[in-house]
């Protein structure tokens, strides 16, 4: 999927013009910044080269905006990348960027939300997630992970419940609940 039309290109120039004046950057260095040869960015600004789904999200991150503002057709990602500043062990990163799926659903939590394991027949309470965090889940079973950072942890999964108190299932499988809607936590966030 590719975004080339006079609108996308209006919306970008006047966000990098934006971004540029207020932040002091050259075009070359931006496009540096994004891993990109100095003349690529300048090349997307011209309409000169078609901007990928991927290219507007590396954009978008840079400038610290929203994809819609350059798109107002953008539905979402299936892919997104943040930088990585360190590791907890010290050791250098895999890479510069990681790629993940971005949530399309955010929840949030106003009373604690019970943490159960796996096993549904006889679930097991480990914890609670705290009263106040907001839930950055996705519609998606298991979002693409990134080759260069494994992941080996048992994915998290809100479970909403009409008319019942939502709670947590740890479980490398998606659990299936009747009338319930599951969705798989990428993220979370506190106020």
């Amino acid at each position: 999927m590719t975004h080339k039309n006079s609108n996308t290109t209006y919306n970008l120039k006047n966000e990098w013009n934006h971004f540029s004046s207020k932040n002091k950057i050259t075009q070359s260095h931006a496009s540096r910044k994004m891993g990109w040869s100095d003349s690529f960015f300048g090349s997307i600004l011209r309409g000169e080269s078609n901007l990928s789904l991927e290219n507007l999200i590396k954009i978008a991150n840079f400038l610290r905006i929203s994809p819609r503002r350059i798109d107002p057709e953008y539905l979402g990602a299936d892919v997104a990348s943040y930088k990585i500043y360190a590791t907890s062990s010290g050791k250098k990163p895999p890479a510069q960027f990681r790629a993940f799926s971005p949530a399309d659903t955010n929840i949030w939590a106003d009373k604690p939300v019970p943490i159960f394991t796996e096993n549904q027949k006889k679930p097991h309470r480990l914890k609670y997630f705290s009263k106040g965090l907001t839930f950055n889940c996705t519609t998606q079973d298991f979002p693409d992970l990134d080759e260069n950072f494994l992941n080996s942890n048992t994915p998290y999964w809100l479970i909403l419940r009409s008319g019942k108190e939502t709670i947590c299932i740890t479980s490398r499988e998606k659990p299936s609940f009747r009338d319930a809607k599951v969705l798989r936590i990428v993220g979370l966030h506190m106020i």
